[in-house]
C-alpha cells in the first residue's frame, strides 16, 4: 500500500513515459520553428531545448504541491507547463528585451486565452502578453513565457526562456550551487549575497564565480564551527540530520529536495522536547540527539508506507487541537507533512498521534511566545489571553486554507512573513487593540 499522492504521481510519470517519443518529436519541431523565424534577428544566437525527465517531473510536482491541485494523473500531466523547455540565447542582457519585442511583433494572432500565433501557423501558440520580465524567487528577473504546440496528438505544453550568454552561465551556477545543491550549507545566506554581488558586477563574473564554486567544493563546515553558542550547536545538529536523510530521500524519490529549513525546524522542536520531556540541560540534549542520529540506518526512512490514521489525538487547547487535526488529516496526503513526521519517527519512535500532539503544542508555544514578546504594554491576564486567542484563531484559519507544511513553516517560523510588531503597532492598551482588532485579524487571515 502506497500513499495516494505517490499513486497519482506515478500515474502521471507513466503517461510521461508513454508520450516521451511524441514529446521529443514536438520538441524538435519547436526548435526548428523558432530557428526558422528568428535566425535573422541581430540579437538571436541559438535555440536550445530539452524534454522534462521523469525525476524532474516528480520533483516539480512535489516541490509545488501540484498533486493537491489536480485530481487525476492525466490532469497532472496535461497541466505541467514546462514538459518541453526552450531557451533562446542572445549575446547581451540588453538583447533579451529586444528579442522579446521581436517575439511580440511576430506572434500577433491572439485568442481569448491570451495565447498568440504567427499569422499562417496554427501549431505554435505563445503567451506574449504576460508581464515581462518575471521576478524569480532568487530576486532576479527572467524573460519566460508559457506556450503550447497543437498537433494531431493534441496539445503539448512548453516554456520559452530568453537568456543572454552571461545569464545562461550565471543561471547554471546559481542552479547548481544554491538551487540544486542539497548539501546543507550553514552559510547559505553568505553565498546568496555573493551571487547578488556577481549579478551586479558582471565584469567580474568569471573570477567571482570561480571563487564561489571552489568555496562550495572545498568548505569543511564542521571545521568552521565553534561550540560557544547554542545556534552553532543547533546548526551542526541540523546538518547531521540533513546528511543522514539525504541519501534515503534520493534513493526513495530518485532526486533530493531541499529540506534545509525543515531540518532547522526539526532541531528546534527536538530541543524543545528535550526540555519538556526529559528536563535535560542543553549539552546533554545535544549529546542524546547526536547518539540517536548515529544509530539510524539509511533504510529506516520509508517514504511510501502511510501512517495509521486511527489513533486518538489528545490535545487540550482549541488551537493545538484544531492544528493537530489539520496535520493528522493531511499527513498521508501532503508530502511535506509525511516527510517531516517520517524523519521525526526515525529519531523519536513515538506513536504518530503523540508526536502530532506534541508538535502542535510546540507550535502554539512558539506563537504565544512571539505574541507576548510584541505586546509590551500593560495588560491584564484576561486581556492578554483574549488577544492571543483571537490572533491564533485567525492564523489557524489561514493555515487551514493551505494545509501544507511549507505554509506553516512560512507563517510560524519565518518572522519576516508574519511580523507581530508591525501588526501591534500603536497598541498602547486593550482599548487600542479593540479599535484595531479588525485590521489585525484581517491582515492575518489574508496573509500570503
Amino acid at each position: 500500500m502506497e500513499l495516494e499522492l505517490f499513486d497519482k504521481i506515478s500515474g502521471a510519470v507513466e503517461i510521461l513515459g508513454k508520450e516521451y517519443h511524441r514529446t521529443q518529436e514536438v520538441c524538435s519541431r519547436l526548435e526548428a520553428f523558432f530557428l526558422y523565424h528568428f535566425k535573422d534577428e541581430d540579437s538571436f544566437l541559438s535555440i536550445n531545448s530539452r524534454v522534462k525527465s521523469e525525476n524532474s517531473f516528480k520533483e516539480k510536482v512535489i516541490r509545488n504541491n501540484l498533486y493537491l491541485k489536480y485530481d487525476s494523473p492525466q490532469e497532472l500531466y496535461e497541466n505541467m507547463q514546462d514538459l518541453i523547455g526552450l531557451r533562446m540565447e542572445c549575446r547581451f542582457s540588453e538583447d533579451e528585451s529586444r528579442l522579446f519585442e521581436a517575439l511580440r511583433k511576430k506572434f500577433t494572432e491572439g485568442d481569448a486565452d491570451g495565447f498568440s500565433s504567427i499569422p499562417g501557423d496554427q501549431h505554435v501558440f505563445l503567451n506574449v502578453e504576460s508581464p515581462q520580465p518575471h521576478l524569480q524567487k532568487n530576486g532576479f528577473e527572467i524573460y519566460k513565457m508559457d506556450g503550447f504546440y497543437m498537433g494531431e496528438g493534441g496539445r503539448v505544453n512548453f516554456e520559452l526562456q530568453i537568456k543572454s550568454l552571461v545569464n545562461v552561465f550565471w543561471g547554471e551556477i546559481d542552479h547548481r550551487v544554491l538551487y540544486k545543491n542539497y548539501n546543507y550549507m550553514i552559510t547559505e545566506n553568505f553565498f546568496r549575497d555573493i551571487m547578488h554581488s556577481i549579478k551586479d558586477n558582471l565584469s567580474m563574473i568569471d573570477r567571482q564565480l570561480m571563487i564561489l564554486y571552489d568555496h562550495v567544493n572545498n568548505m569543511e563546515i564542521s571545521g568552521k564551527l565553534s561550540f560557544e553558542s547554542r545556534d552553532h550547536v543547533k546548526l551542526l545538529l541540523s546538518k547531521g540530520i540533513h546528511d543522514v536523510f539525504t541519501s534515503s530521500i534520493h534513493e526513495g524519490l530518485g532526486f533530493v529536495i531541499n529540506f534545509n529549513y525543515l531540518s532547522d525546524v526539526l532541531v528546534d522542536y527536538l530541543f524543545y522536547k528535550c526540555g519538556v520531556d526529559e528536563e535535560m540541560d542543553y549539552g546533554a540534549c545535544f549529546i542524546s540527539l547526536i547518539n540517536r542520529l548515529r544509530d539510524l540506518d539509511k533504510d529506516d526512512l520509508d517514504l511510501y508506507t502511510p501512517f495509521p490514521e486511527d489513533e486518538e489525538l489528545k490535545l487540550y487547547t482549541d488551537f493545538s487541537r484544531e492544528l493537530g487535526q489539520m496535520i493528522y488529516g493531511n499527513i498521508n496526503k501532503v508530502f511535506g507533512w509525511n516527510l517531516f513526521f517520517k524523519m521525526l519517527d526515525c529519531i523519536e519512535s513515538d506513536p504518530i498521534a503523540e508526536e502530532i500532539a506534541s508538535f502542535s503544542e510546540y507550535v502554539e508555544h512558539i506563537l504565544r511566545k512571539r505574541i507576548q514578546s510584541c505586546l509590551t504594554v500593560q495588560l491584564s491576564y484576561g486581556e492578554r489571553k483574549h488577544i492571543e486567542d483571537r490572533v491564533l484563531c485567525a492564523l489557524l484559519n489561514n493555515l487551514k486554507g493551505n494545509p501544507t507544511l511549507q505554509n506553516l513553516l512560512d507563517k510560524v517560523f519565518d518572522k519576516k512573513v508574519l511580523e507581530f510588531k508591525q501588526l501591534f503597532r500603536n497598541i498602547e492598551n486593550f482599548k487600542d487593540y479593540q479599535r484595531n482588532e479588525v485590521r489585525i485579524l484581517y491582515s492575518i487571515n489574508h496573509l500570503k
